[in-house]
């Protein structure tokens, strides 16, 4: 009887010790630590990111941990730098009040395991109400990029087999990481050229533009954050196909050949408050590099404008319809610097013209070729065009032919010859051309028709009849 009685006190126990393994084990801990932002180019001059200093990571327990339990923290985001001479990882617990070391739990550092968790062992016991603030670890930050997010998370482990893991908190965002500077394109490239006037202004626009120019126009967007740095400088490339009417400046300045500062800033006009403005572009007449430096300690004026000047009539310099992107800079010295944008759009100049794109056109000593264009308006236009080769080269054979009003302009010889002169057709090889042919007339009014005829015999093949119109 006696033995029966045990037997039922040692099952209820059992069920005791159960239920409490099974409570442990549901409760949870909170991260409290904000979230804090780093700007990511000073982040990684820093090179390094220590947590209690720059990171603040804290836990509020969910329980009651026990001396002799292991406490786990993970940190995603970032790489620890363990042979810094500041990595010494240390959990301090305080009480309720958020006050560290003022509470009885304590643990040791033990080891780091899957190269991002950190282990404690509990020294002693901890109780409900303590919170836990991590020191000592150190992030490197040389390897971190744009919006990277750190986080972490914590778990303690019981060495009681009854119980297991405990306390585990979701995974938390302690810190991000982003880009400080951003350019904005406030205002794109949006003309139209005017085939009308030869393409060398544009069609008319409201005030302040009219037909003489279009403006780009951009903001810098600082977002800060820990690391930030004060912009004293700006550099922006502007690309584009061809910026060739540029040289319009020149030949209104000193018309030596060379694009200077001077004569740049007539051709592209810089609105800006404080700040000082150089400009420069490459040989290949494709970007236009734009430095803003200021003249304050205060930093950049956020706001730029850039005024981009047609030719005029008068000019021997045309613009060509094209799509722009801009590059940018922001810099304080050689070291601390944003890329702020890359490649970014920043607009497009169309064309009220006739563009055909023929996509192929076979020459060689045995094969003629036909290219005529149709102008049924009262107005005669210059013709130019581009050829492009097998492997892609493209040439400017320029100016070709003038279109007669109200006429068939036959330009085959004159584009032949033109190609010979660029040493394209040598020694009647065999060549397959693709041409752009741009005539400076409106669109509706212009119709081109292209053939080519092999040994003269049978018909010729036609290539197209304005395609790409």
């Amino acid at each position: 009887m006696v033995s029966l009685f045990k037997s039922k006190l040692l099952v209820v126990a059992i069920v005791v010790v159960t239920t409490v393994a099974f409570t442990k084990s549901a409760a949870a801990g909170t991260i409290t630590s904000t979230g804090q932002v780093f700007a990511l180019e000073g982040s990684i001059v820093a090179k390094r990111l220590q947590v209690g200093v720059d990171i603040h990571i804290a836990l509020d327990l969910g329980t009651d941990y026990i001396a002799s339990d292991v406490v786990t923290l993970t940190i995603k985001g970032a790489k620890f730098i363990t042979t810094d001479l500041a990595w010494q990882p240390t959990l301090t617990f305080g009480d309720g009040a958020g006050t560290p070391g003022s509470a009885t739990g304590k643990a040791n550092f033990m080891d780091v395991v899957n190269g991002n968790t950190l282990r404690f062992r509990m020294a002693s016991n901890a109780g409900l109400l303590e919170n836990v603030t991590l020191t000592g670890v150190v992030l490197n930050s040389t390897d971190l990029i744009h919006d990277t997010e750190i986080t972490v998370s914590a778990t303690a482990i019981s060495m009681s087999n009854f119980i297991g893991y405990y306390d585990t908190t979701p995974e938390a965002v302690v810190a991000e990481v982003v880009k400080q500077f951003n350019i904005a394109t406030v205002k794109a490239l949006d003309a139209t050229i005017d085939a009308g006037n030869g393409r060398k202004v544009f069609l008319r626009k409201p005030a302040p533009d009219f037909t003489s120019q279009d403006r780009l126009a951009f903001r810098i967007i600082d977002h800060g954050g820990i690391h930030g740095f004060v912009a004293n400088q700006a550099v922006y490339t502007i690309a584009g196909k061809d910026l060739g009417f540029l040289r319009a400046c020149d030949e209104a300045g000193n018309n030596n050949g060379i694009l200077e500062n001077t004569e740049l800033q007539k051709c592209v006009v810089p609105t800006v408050n404080n700040d000082s403005i150089t400009m420069s572009v490459n040989d290949k007449l494709t970007e236009l590099t734009v430095v803003q430096t200021a003249n304050s300690p205060d930093g950049l004026d956020t706001n730029i404008s850039l005024a981009f000047q047609a030719p005029g009539i008068a000019s021997a310099y045309r613009i060509v319809p094209q799509e722009f992107t801009v590059s940018a800079k922001v810099a304080n010295g050689p070291v601390l610097v944003s890329q702020a944008a890359k490649n970014n759009a920043a607009g497009q100049w169309l064309f009220n013209g006739s563009i055909v794109h023929v996509a192929y056109m076979p020459y060689s000593a045995t094969i003629d070729q036909t290219i005529n264009i149709t102008n049924r308006s009262l107005q005669q236009g210059d013709v130019s065009v581009i050829a492009i080769d097998e492997t892609g080269i493209e040439y400017d054979l320029g100016i070709v032919a003038t279109a007669k009003p109200q006429r068939i302009t036959r330009i085959a010889d004159e584009v032949k010859a033109a190609l010979a002169a660029k040493g394209v057709l040598v020694n009647s090889s065999t060549k397959r051309i693709a041409l752009e042919i741009v005539t400076d007339i409106l669109n509706r009014e212009v119709e081109v028709f292209t053939a080519y005829n092999v040994d003269n015999t049978g018909d010729r093949l036609v290539v197209n009849s304005s395609n790409g119109k």
